[in-house]
Protein backbone atom coordinates (compact mmCIF):
# COMPACT_ATOMS: atom_id res chain seq x y z
CA UNK A 1 0.00 0.00 0.00
CA UNK A 2 2.77 2.80 0.80
CA UNK A 3 6.14 1.50 -1.78
CA UNK A 4 7.72 4.91 0.06
CA UNK A 5 7.42 3.68 3.50
CA UNK A 6 10.07 1.34 5.29
CA UNK A 7 8.67 -1.89 6.69
CA UNK A 8 10.37 -2.10 10.36
CA UNK A 9 9.62 -5.06 12.46
CA UNK A 10 8.78 -3.82 15.37
CA UNK A 11 8.37 -7.21 17.56
CA UNK A 12 7.17 -11.30 17.49
CA UNK A 13 4.76 -11.70 20.82
CA UNK A 14 2.86 -14.75 21.92
CA UNK A 15 0.26 -14.08 23.87
CA UNK A 16 -1.64 -16.75 26.36
CA UNK A 17 -5.16 -16.02 25.37
CA UNK A 18 -6.99 -16.92 29.19
CA UNK A 19 -7.69 -15.08 31.84
CA UNK A 20 -4.00 -15.09 34.48
CA UNK A 21 -5.01 -17.30 37.61
CA UNK A 22 -2.89 -14.88 40.22
CA UNK A 23 -3.22 -15.36 44.70
CA UNK A 24 -4.05 -12.61 46.80
CA UNK A 25 -2.35 -12.21 49.50
CA UNK A 26 -4.51 -12.00 52.49
CA UNK A 27 -7.67 -9.76 52.18
CA UNK A 28 -5.83 -7.38 49.87
CA UNK A 29 -7.45 -7.06 46.59
CA UNK A 30 -5.48 -7.61 43.15
CA UNK A 31 -4.18 -4.91 41.38
CA UNK A 32 -4.46 -3.86 38.14
CA UNK A 33 -1.09 -3.99 37.80
CA UNK A 34 -0.66 -7.29 38.74
CA UNK A 35 -3.33 -8.27 36.04
CA UNK A 36 -1.19 -6.40 33.54
CA UNK A 37 1.88 -7.91 34.04
CA UNK A 38 0.51 -11.22 34.66
CA UNK A 39 -0.77 -10.47 30.69
CA UNK A 40 2.17 -9.24 29.14
CA UNK A 41 3.05 -11.07 26.66
CA UNK A 42 6.03 -12.89 25.80
CA UNK A 43 8.85 -12.49 22.90
CA UNK A 44 11.29 -10.36 21.93
CA UNK A 45 11.30 -6.71 20.63
CA UNK A 46 12.79 -4.14 18.20
CA UNK A 47 15.28 -2.70 20.60
CA UNK A 48 15.60 0.30 18.27
CA UNK A 49 14.61 4.02 20.18
CA UNK A 50 12.06 5.10 17.67
CA UNK A 51 10.21 1.94 17.81
CA UNK A 52 10.30 1.09 21.82
CA UNK A 53 8.92 4.81 22.16
CA UNK A 54 5.56 3.92 20.26
CA UNK A 55 4.99 0.66 22.46
CA UNK A 56 6.36 2.31 25.90
CA UNK A 57 4.03 4.92 27.32
CA UNK A 58 4.94 4.89 30.98
CA UNK A 59 6.80 2.37 32.86
CA UNK A 60 5.78 0.99 36.69
CA UNK A 61 7.94 2.34 39.76
CA UNK A 62 10.18 -0.69 39.48
CA UNK A 63 10.73 -0.09 35.45
CA UNK A 64 8.71 -2.65 34.64
CA UNK A 65 6.92 -2.16 31.00
CA UNK A 66 2.99 -3.09 30.90
CA UNK A 67 2.92 -3.70 26.99
CA UNK A 68 6.55 -5.59 26.11
CA UNK A 69 8.58 -7.69 27.98
CA UNK A 70 11.29 -5.13 29.65
CA UNK A 71 12.46 -3.55 31.95
CA UNK A 72 12.80 0.31 31.52
CA UNK A 73 15.60 3.20 32.63
CA UNK A 74 15.73 6.50 30.96
CA UNK A 75 13.37 4.93 28.07
CA UNK A 76 15.47 2.42 27.21
CA UNK A 77 15.39 -1.20 27.84
CA UNK A 78 17.66 -2.36 30.68
CA UNK A 79 19.92 -4.71 28.67
CA UNK A 80 19.85 -8.51 30.65
CA UNK A 81 16.30 -7.40 31.83
CA UNK A 82 14.60 -6.83 28.70
CA UNK A 83 13.91 -9.10 25.39
CA UNK A 84 15.05 -6.15 23.42
CA UNK A 85 17.06 -6.97 20.20
CA UNK A 86 17.98 -5.34 17.26
CA UNK A 87 16.80 -4.71 13.83
CA UNK A 88 19.75 -6.62 12.34
CA UNK A 89 18.81 -9.63 14.27
CA UNK A 90 15.43 -9.66 13.66
CA UNK A 91 16.75 -9.68 9.69
CA UNK A 92 19.05 -12.43 11.02
CA UNK A 93 16.03 -14.43 12.75
CA UNK A 94 13.66 -13.95 9.72
CA UNK A 95 16.36 -15.22 7.16
CA UNK A 96 17.14 -18.06 9.41
CA UNK A 97 13.53 -19.17 9.60
CA UNK A 98 12.88 -18.93 6.00
CA UNK A 99 16.29 -21.37 5.28
CA UNK A 100 14.71 -23.99 7.55
CA UNK A 101 11.48 -23.70 6.06
CA UNK A 102 12.93 -24.02 2.78
CA UNK A 103 14.84 -27.46 4.08
CA UNK A 104 11.48 -28.49 5.86
CA UNK A 105 9.93 -28.37 3.11
CA UNK A 106 12.50 -29.55 0.66
CA UNK A 107 12.78 -32.82 3.05
CA UNK A 108 8.70 -33.48 3.24
CA UNK A 109 8.31 -32.94 -0.68
CA UNK A 110 11.18 -35.91 -0.88
CA UNK A 111 9.03 -37.80 1.89
CA UNK A 112 10.97 -37.55 4.96
CA UNK A 113 7.92 -37.20 7.41
CA UNK A 114 9.58 -39.07 10.75
CA UNK A 115 8.82 -37.48 13.97
CA UNK A 116 12.00 -36.43 15.91
CA UNK A 117 10.60 -34.62 19.22
CA UNK A 118 12.64 -32.87 21.27
CA UNK A 119 13.17 -33.12 25.18
CA UNK A 120 14.81 -30.81 27.52
CA UNK A 121 14.68 -30.44 31.44
CA UNK A 122 12.08 -32.94 31.39
CA UNK A 123 10.24 -31.32 28.56
CA UNK A 124 9.06 -32.39 25.25
CA UNK A 125 7.80 -31.57 22.15
CA UNK A 126 4.97 -34.61 22.86
CA UNK A 127 3.42 -33.13 25.76
CA UNK A 128 0.86 -30.88 24.49
CA UNK A 129 0.99 -32.13 20.68
CA UNK A 130 -2.33 -32.63 19.10
CA UNK A 131 -0.93 -35.55 16.75
CA UNK A 132 0.59 -38.33 19.29
CA UNK A 133 -2.06 -40.78 18.55
CA UNK A 134 -1.00 -40.37 14.94
CA UNK A 135 2.20 -39.81 14.88
CA UNK A 136 3.75 -43.01 15.57
CA UNK A 137 6.73 -41.84 18.03
CA UNK A 138 6.99 -44.27 20.35
CA UNK A 139 10.63 -44.51 22.86
CA UNK A 140 10.00 -48.28 23.36
CA UNK A 141 10.73 -49.32 19.59
CA UNK A 142 14.21 -48.94 18.70
CA UNK A 143 15.39 -46.35 16.92
CA UNK A 144 12.97 -43.59 18.65
CA UNK A 145 14.85 -41.57 20.51
CA UNK A 146 14.40 -37.42 21.66
CA UNK A 147 16.54 -35.06 20.02
CA UNK A 148 18.42 -33.59 23.43
CA UNK A 149 18.08 -29.70 23.23
CA UNK A 150 21.38 -28.24 24.81
CA UNK A 151 20.82 -25.05 27.34
CA UNK A 152 22.22 -22.31 25.88
CA UNK A 153 22.36 -18.16 26.27
CA UNK A 154 20.45 -16.08 23.83
CA UNK A 155 24.01 -14.43 23.08
CA UNK A 156 24.96 -17.73 21.49
CA UNK A 157 21.68 -18.13 19.78
CA UNK A 158 22.17 -14.51 17.99
CA UNK A 159 26.21 -15.64 17.43
CA UNK A 160 25.22 -18.90 15.79
CA UNK A 161 22.38 -17.19 13.71
CA UNK A 162 25.01 -14.20 12.41
CA UNK A 163 27.00 -17.19 11.46
CA UNK A 164 24.65 -18.86 9.40
CA UNK A 165 23.40 -15.77 7.84
CA UNK A 166 27.17 -15.00 6.30
CA UNK A 167 28.04 -18.56 5.35
CA UNK A 168 24.13 -18.21 3.47
CA UNK A 169 25.43 -15.53 1.38
CA UNK A 170 28.85 -16.88 0.32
Amino acid sequence: RHPEKEIVPAGMFYYQIQDPILERKGEEEISQNAVLEAMRPRGIFNGEERVVSLFQKEAEGDGKSRWIPAVMKDGRPVPGRSAAVSEKQFVQLRDFVYRRMEQFGSAIAEGEVSAKPYRQKGRTGCDYCEFQTVCGFDRKLSGYEYRRLSERKPEEIWKELAKAGEESWQ
